[in-house]
């Protein structure tokens, strides 16, 4: 899957937060009317505003209306939820953390409004235990990795090769990309031959992924 791949790829492919972005584009896209409309509140990291305006362009290129506004703009973030009635959005995208989430739940209800709401799991990694139950009643979490129930799974391969070694594994996405990385490396080093050059080792690494 998709998912596997990139958590398999991590090390290779930094997109980062534009994997989940590319992701929610995608699945909203696919259910998108001609009035859908996403708000997206994110707080004071140059990052988070960097994906929300991201976002917000590749929504904006399917035609579908969306409103991004900084969590600590108070004014502005009450104006906007006090305009609109009960889920007035078809999505609310939240790039905050668990404390400012909670936080903007207690003071604005963000939950009326939404009738989805996706959290970034770069900001929240386990919403489940962290949230106000209204908040995950309709609550999607947005990961670039496989989820936890497909992990075990995924991580097989590793797990043996880690046994063998007699290498003890304590975090267990480090050791899913060095494996991949080494393996990687080693597979594409074998067809260079007699052409080492850093240039080429790129290369052939592109081809194989």
């Amino acid at each position: 899957s998709a998912a596997s791949d990139v958590y398999k790829r991590q090390v290779y492919f930094t997109n980062g937060l534009r994997t989940e972005a590319q992701a929610l584009a995608t699945h909203l896209a696919g259910q998108a009317t001609s009035d859908m409309r996403v708000l997206q509140i994110y707080n004071n990291e140059r990052k988070s505003a960097n994906i929300s305006a991201y976002l917000t362009s590749l929504l904006q290129k399917q035609n579908i209306t969306v409103q991004a506004v900084a969590a600590g703009n108070v004014q502005a973030l009450r104006t906007r939820l006090d305009s609109g009635p009960a889920t007035d959005f078809d999505a609310v995208v939240i790039w905050a953390t668990t404390e400012e989430l909670n936080a903007l739940e207690a003071t604005h209800q963000l939950s009326r409004i939404a009738k989805r709401m996706f959290i970034s799991d770069s900001y929240i990694p386990d919403p489940s235990g962290n949230l106000s139950e209204a908040v995950l009643e309709n609550a999607y979490s947005l990961s670039r990795f496989v989820p936890a129930e497909k992990k075990a799974m995924q991580l097989r391969r590793v797990a043996l090769w880690a046994k063998i070694n007699k290498i003890q594994i304590t975090d267990e996405r480090v050791a899913a990309n060095a494996y991949f990385s080494a393996i990687t490396i080693a597979e594409a080093i074998k067809h260079m031959r007699a052409n080492l050059s850093r240039d080429y080792l790129i290369e052939r690494v592109e081809h194989m992924l």
